[in-house]
């Protein structure tokens, strides 16, 4: 069975005791591991014998035909979504590069997402052409188009990005409170979850609130060409099967001790979450963590190959 498949299966099944035999079934326990920055994320799980593995089948393909999956098989293809859009943003950005955030001057608001769309791109080809007079590398940028629509405002438009360009904070915002309005610009930090929480939100895809205004915001993300997408490694002896189990027993009775078990897998890492999924109706359990460095002199490593062309620029400037 596919990671995926057997996620779904631990997602949509009530979790079962951990008692002797609870594992029965489980040939090997395979990790999956993706390196983006300086997080790791980790997806554990069980690769069933011939007979469980049937068995598991059987009952994953009854639940999909009495639609019982279809609440959880969206539920973890928005959570797939989020972390492949978060590693990419981790993978390529970091301390040093511009938090930008986008709006518009009364009277210059776009009439659809066509046109503020377009004006984004017109925003980064200036960006682009600026970079390349000054010999400088083209910029990457990941970037969300906010739409906001309420019965007193009516639909208003907003960009929030992500970008990596030789240019100083003022020049990045002049370039575009020119032609539409108002810009502001922060310096990424160095934190332990990276890019995590800027990325999130420009993975959402739809949020809607309760409002008596009937408000909401969606949410249409872009980005460069040329940007490095993680890779994921496998193994079938990362996690032992021993080591699941004290995870799966810790997990609710002693988190900290179930991640002090996830971190001695990975020396020089930290658990920032972590979940544990069982099923009554197959052994084994599914694991998902994210973990960043530890190591400080690690971190501040990984962040001088990012802040190099700043520290450059700024010299240059001066």
């Amino acid at each position: 069975m596919r990671e995926q498949d057997i996620r779904l299966l631990m997602e949509i099944s009530k979790d079962r005791e951990i008692q002797p035999g609870w594992q029965r079934g489980v040939e090997k326990q395979r990790t999956r591991t993706i390196k983006a920055g300086p997080l790791l994320y980790c997806a554990s799980y069980p690769i069933w014998d011939t007979s469980a593995r049937r068995d598991a089948e059987k009952r994953l393909s009854r639940e999909r035909e009495k639609k019982t999956t279809n609440d959880a098989q969206r539920k973890i293809n928005a959570k797939r979504a989020e972390d492949r859009l978060v590693q990419i943003v981790n993978a390529n950005f970091g301390p040093g590069d511009h938090l930008v955030t986008c709006t518009y001057a009364q009277g210059k608001e776009p009439e659809t997402i066509e046109d503020a769309q377009k004006n984004m791109r017109n925003y980064l080809a200036r960006i682009k052409r600026m970079c390349r007079r000054r010999g400088a590398s083209d910029p990457a940028y990941v970037y969300v188009t906010e739409v906001t629509v309420s019965n007193r405002w009516g639909t208003r438009y907003h960009h929030h990005m992500v970008l990596k360009a030789e240019l100083a904070r003022e020049e990045v915002e002049n370039l575009w409170i020119k032609h539409h309005g108002i810009c502001n610009t922060r310096c990424a930090q160095r934190m332990r979850e990276g890019l995590t929480g800027w990325a999130r939100y420009i993975a959402k895809q739809v949020c809607a609130g309760n409002r008596a205004d009937s408000f909401q915001r969606k949410h249409r993300w872009a980005a460069s060409k040329g940007l490095k997408v993680p890779q994921a490694t496998e193994a079938d002896k990362k996690i032992s099967r021993r080591r699941v189990e004290k995870i799966a027993q810790e997990i609710k009775r002693d988190p900290d001790i179930a991640r002090m078990h996830m971190e001695a897998c990975y020396p020089g890492y930290e658990v920032l979450e972590m979940q544990v999924k069982t099923s009554e109706w197959v052994g084994g359990a599914y694991i998902y963590a994210v973990l960043t460095q530890k190591d400080e002199k690690g971190v501040e490593a990984w962040a001088a190959s990012d802040t190099n062309w700043n520290m450059s620029t700024l010299r240059r400037q001066r």
